[in-house]
C-alpha cells in the first residue's frame, strides 16, 4: 500500500517551476523531464505520487521510475531523509516561503537565513587556492583545452585545492589545521570549483573534475542554491542581452558579460526571478542540442515578458572515420533537404543537427540500400565535436546566426 502523501503534487511542482499539462485520468505528464529533457515523457500519478520516464528508463538514466520521495531527492539534490519529510511528513509543519517571495525581500539575505547550515558548508572556500596558471597547471590546461581564454579564466575568481585525489589533500588540511573543512576540501581534490555568486554572496559552488578520472563529473556543494541562483549572475545582470547556458563552460565561452549558467535544463521560479531582475531586453537559448525539447519550457516561461528570445543553434559535428560515399551524400542531400554545403563542412566532417539527427536514425530503419545503410550507422558510430569543445570564436558566429523563436520556429 503507498504513503499517504502529505504535500499536493501540483502544489510543489508549481512552486519548483516546473510545467506540466493534466490527462484525462487525473494524472499529469511533465513538459519536461529533468533527466532527459524530453517533453511528455515523465507520468506522476498524483495520488500516489508513483512516476516514470520511458526515456530515462530505456537508456537507464537518474529518472527513471520511483515514488515521489525519489523523484524530489533527485530534483532537489537532498537526503532521502528530508525528502521524505518533504514528501510523507514535517512538510506541513515548516513555514513556507515561495522562492519569489525569497528573491524579491532582500534575496540573498532571505537565502541565507533559510539555509544557514547548508551555507556553512561552504565556508571552506576561503581555504581553497586562486586557480593560477604556473600552481595549477592541469587545471588550467583542461579549461585552454575547452576553449576557454587565459584572460577569461583570470576573470572568474576560479578556485581549487593543490592536489589531484582525495587522501593527500586531506592530509595536507588536517596538518595545517583546518580539520572541520579537511572532508570538505579534500572532495575537491582534483576539480576546478565555479563560484554560484548572488549580489555579491556566494551561494554555493559548481566543482568540475580536470583530471577525467572522477565521478561524478561535476559535484555541486550541498543547499539548493541551483534553485534561487544563476552562475555568473552578477557579470551579466547589466547586460541588454541575456545568453542562458546549461553549464559554466558554455557561459565563458559565449562571454562573461552577458551569459549566465542555468546549471540544468529548466528554469524555477527563484531563478526566473532573477532573470527578470537583469537590464536585458533579449534572451539567447544556448543550451546543448540533445536537450532542444527544454527550450519549449524556457520559451513558454519567458515569452510573456521578452519577445525577443532567440534560438542558439550548436549542432554537433561529426569527424568521421570512413570516407563517406557520394551516393550516401546524394541521399543525405535529399532526404535531409538541404545543399550538400550546408552539412558537409569538410570531406570527413558533417554538421547534423538535431532534426536530422533524428531523421537519420529513422533512415536506418527504413533505408533499403545495404551500403548506405551501414554508412549510416557507421557515421552515428564516429567521434563529434559538441557545443563544449566549440571555440569563443564559434561560438560568437553561431550566436549572431541566431534565430528567433516564436511562429517561424517549431519547437514541439
Amino acid at each position: 500500500m503507498a504513503r499517504e502523501l502529505k504535500i499536493n503534487i501540483r502544489d510543489w511542482l508549481d512552486d519548483q517551476g516546473i510545467g506540466y499539462r493534466e490527462k484525462a485520468d487525473g494524472n499529469i505528464t511533465l513538459d519536461s523531464c529533468p533527466g532527459c529533457g524530453k517533453s511528455q515523457k515523465l507520468g506522476i500519478m498524483t495520488d500516489t505520487g508513483v512516476w516514470s520516464c520511458f526515456v530515462c528508463k530505456a537508456e537507464n538514466g537518474e529518472y527513471d521510475s520511483g515514488n515521489f520521495a525519489k523523484f524530489v531527492k533527485n530534483y532537489l539534490d537532498i537526503s532521502w531523509k528530508k525528502a521524505n519529510e518533504i514528501v510523507y511528513g514535517k512538510y506541513n509543519e515548516v513555514k513556507k516561503i515561495s522562492f519569489d517571495e525569497i528573491m524579491d525581500e532582500s534575496p540573498e539575505e532571505r537565502y541565507r537565513e533559510q539555509y544557514k547550515e547548508e551555507l556553512k558548508k561552504v565556508e571552506y572556500w576561503k581555504y581553497m587556492e586562486v586557480l593560477n596558471k604556473n600552481s595549477h597547471k592541469s587545471a588550467w590546461d583542461y579549461l585552454n583545452g575547452r576553449g576557454i581564454s587565459d584572460e577569461d579564466i583570470e576573470k572568474m575568481n576560479l578556485r581549487t585545492v593543490p592536489f589531484d585525489n582525495y587522501l593527500d589533500a586531506k592530509k595536507y588540511y588536517e596538518e595545517n589545521g583546518i580539520k572541520d573543512y579537511a572532508h570538505s576540501l579534500a572532495l575537491l581534490a582534483g576539480r576546478i570549483s565555479f563560484p554560484v555568486i548572488v549580489n555579491k554572496k556566494l551561494l554555493g559552488l559548481v566543482s568540475r573534475d580536470y583530471t577525467g578520472k572522477l565521478n561524478p563529473k561535476v559535484l555541486n556543494s550541498e543547499g539548493p542554491f541551483r534553485k534561487v541562483g544563476l552562475w555568473n549572475y552578477d557579470n551579466a545582470k547589466d547586460s541588454d542581452s541575456l545568453i542562458l547556458c546549461e553549464g559554466n563552460t558554455d557561459a565563458i565561452k559565449c562571454g562573461i558579460d552577458r551569459s549566465v549558467a542555468i546549471l540544468g535544463k529548466v528554469l524555477n521560479k527563484g531563478q526566473l526571478s532573477l532573470i527578470k531582475k537583469t537590464k536585458a531586453t533579449k534572451i539567447y537559448l544556448a543550451l546543448d542540442f540533445d536537450v532542444f525539447k527544454a527550450k519549449n519550457e524556457l520559451y513558454r516561461q519567458l515569452s510573456a515578458k521578452y519577445p525577443d528570445i532567440y534560438h542558439v543553434d550548436m549542432p554537433p559535428i561529426y569527424k568521421l572515420n570512413f570516407k563517406i560515399s557520394k551516393k550516401t551524400i546524394d541521399f543525405l542531400k535529399k532526404v535531409l533537404n538541404k545543399k550538400e554545403e550546408d552539412f558537409v563542412l569538410k570531406p570527413d566532417e558533417l554538421k547534423i543537427d538535431l532534426f536530422d539527427l533524428d531523421n537519420i536514425k529513422i533512415l536506418l530503419k527504413r533505408e533499403g540500400d545495404p551500403e548506405i545503410k551501414e554508412e549510416l550507422q557507421n557515421l552515428l558510430k564516429c567521434d563529434y565535436k559538441d557545443p563544449g569543445d566549440y571555440s569563443k570564436k564559434e561560438m560568437e558566429e553561431i550566436i549572431a546566426n541566431a534565430k528567433k523563436m516564436g511562429a517561424s520556429i517549431s519547437l514541439d
